[in-house]
């Protein structure tokens, strides 16, 4: 699977080569932030309005499909239920991604973005959260090529996170 990067900025989002994105959406996060806040605005408070009518509770286990409307370079957002961030530690982050992954795969995305639970207020350090993802990544799943969305300053950390863990891998 080909693991790109790219900023947390509207900018390169709209410049994504994905079908769909899949983000965390923690219980305990109002108003919503990083990836997650860049898209609602984007799409006019769509998000916001959801969580409002009760209908997206940042719950853990819960998926919400919305489609972007033509307002986004990507299709489709799946919001993942994380949780409450208080109870954010690698396993829950596991189990988020797990979800993040099995959704596209289900909906049989073979180009994705994702950002990673935990990153917005750095409950999770980079290469921590990388570690997390790695082997999960390296395990079968629909998708070709993953783009993870993730501070620029912490791209050549987290490839080289990624790298080690194709190493070992192989061993």
């Amino acid at each position: 699977m080909d693991v790109r990067f790219v900023a947390p900025d509207l900018r390169k989002l709209d410049l994504l080569d994905a079908e769909a994105m899949a983000v965390p959406v923690h219980s305990d996060e109002r108003p919503l932030r990083g990836a997650t806040g860049l898209l609602d605005w984007r799409l006019c408070g769509r998000f916001s309005r959801l969580a409002v009518r009760g209908r997206l509770t940042g719950r853990e286990g819960e998926r919400v499909l919305v489609p972007t409307g033509g307002r986004l370079a990507f299709d489709k957002i799946v919001l993942v239920g994380a949780g409450p961030s208080s109870a954010l530690d690698r396993a829950h982050a596991q189990r988020t991604i797990r979800a993040m992954l099995e959704v596209l795969d289900s909906l049989r995305i073979r180009r994705a973005a994702l950002a990673l639970p935990g990153r917005t207020w750095e409950l999770l350090g980079a290469t921590d959260a990388m570690d997390v993802l790695a082997p999960m990544i390296l395990e079968p799943h629909e998708q070709d090529a993953i783009t993870i969305v993730e501070h620029p300053d912490e791209h050549r950390a987290m490839q080289r996170t990624l790298e080690s863990a194709r190493r070992r891998h192989r061993a």
